[in-house]
């Protein structure tokens, strides 16, 4: 046939001319057919049900020309019905299929109707790069915090993102890579990083609703990344040091137990192959120990049976130092005076690379910040 798309009737005829008169059986056709992508029929969208396309090419061919029609770029990717009509060659694309190839990009997410005008459509793959000087705004130390972690971040992520929360966002606070929300006087960041491939959501306003727009937020991205072939990882950003992340589904196991810390060196351990400070991802360190490093070095042990609040201990943070600071290449070995278990141990001596005068620098710094926490702790 040298139709581009037909009526799904037409279709049922052609059916019944060929011997095939089962409706459940046509149906059933119709579905293998579109999975294939030799014809497509949505039956199950009562947008798209009465039209069977014949040739896949026609519905690309369209949706390509309207993505790159030059006045978009000048309107920051809003676009007009009356467009389709000046853009789209009305041979191939007569007026009464403009409102199909309107509702294919809507199922696909590549745009979405204004509330307050039917004939307005907005694409936001198309919309500015720059994001708006509010963004500056921001204090990820006063916000819930959250990330998704990818391989690779998706084209399309965060256009597909807008529009499914347009509702929960104004124009002005649309771009590209990015969006803020409001909801019940909380207002999140959301905004992709296609070098750190991640998206980071920040969540300001009262602390009881918070988590309510997060689970709005992690519910669109969930049902958007159901259609990749990946599932990308789920941090949490440690309080006062957003460089560091912790697993989510983890932190949510140990609020169930009622557990509210946890060792700070352990988790640092097994993040630290993906999370790199800014001082360590200049310096190109992975976290992974080096050869030829003494195991003592990589075995920290654990702190003490009490355990210490996460971003609360002087402790926890003056072995930290040891492992994340700058001075994490230079060091071969710690040593720890009075037992494995370095929460009881007296005093630490720090092996480097470069001489017993460094090690013996860092050993008194890293000592002085244990005596300081643990006279803290007797006062």
């Amino acid at each position: 046939m040298d139709e581009n798309y037909i009526p799904f009737e037409k279709y049922r005829d052609i059916c019944n001319q060929d011997g095939e008169t089962d409706s459940s059986h046509q149906d059933s056709l119709a579905v293998h057919l579109h999975s294939l992508g030799i014809a497509l029929n949505d039956k199950d969208d009562p947008r798209l049900r009465d039209t069977h396309v014949l040739n896949p090419h026609w519905v690309n061919n369209g949706i390509y020309t309207l993505l790159n029609v030059h006045e978009l770029a000048d309107t920051n990717g809003e676009l007009e019905s009356a467009c389709l009509s000046r853009t789209l060659d009305t041979t191939n694309y007569p007026p009464e299929r403009h409102g199909f190839l309107l509702d294919l990009m809507r199922k696909f997410e590549l745009c979405f109707r204004f509330q307050e005008d039917d004939h307005r459509y907005l694409i936001p793959d198309l919309l500015d790069k720059q994001q708006p000087a509010v963004t500056a705004d921001s204090n990820p130390a006063e916000c819930l915090n959250f990330r998704y972690e990818y391989p690779i971040l998706p084209a399309g992520l965060l256009p597909r993102f807008i529009v499914r929360t347009h509702i929960l966002s104004a124009p002005t606070l649309r771009w590209r890579t990015g969006v803020i929300l409001e909801f019940e006087g909380n207002r999140a960041l959301v905004r992709g990083d296609r070098q750190q491939r991640s998206v980071s959501i920040n969540i300001q306003g009262p602390a009881h609703s918070r988590r309510r727009l997060l689970a709005i937020i992690c519910s669109d991205f969930d049902r958007i990344h159901s259609s990749f072939k990946f599932t990308p990882t789920k941090r949490v950003p440690i309080p006062g040091n957003s460089t560091v992340t912790v697993s989510y589904e983890e932190l949510l196991a140990r609020e169930k137990q009622g557990r509210k810390s946890f060792d700070v060196l352990s988790r640092q351990r097994r993040t630290a192959g993906t999370q790199r400070s800014g001082s360590a991802q200049r310096r190109g360190f992975r976290g992974q120990p080096r050869p030829g490093i003494s195991s003592r070095s990589r075995h920290l042990g654990r702190p003490s049976s009490a355990g210490h609040d996460l971003g609360h201990s002087d402790y926890c943070a003056a072995l930290g130092l040891a492992r994340h600071s700058l001075w994490r290449p230079q060091i071969c070995a710690i040593e720890w005076e009075g037992g494995n278990d370095v929460g009881q141990s007296r005093c630490c001596l720090v092996r480097c690379r470069n001489g017993d005068q460094t090690g013996d620098r860092i050993s008194s710094r890293l000592n002085m910040r244990m005596m300081h926490h643990r006279s803290r702790q007797h006062r």
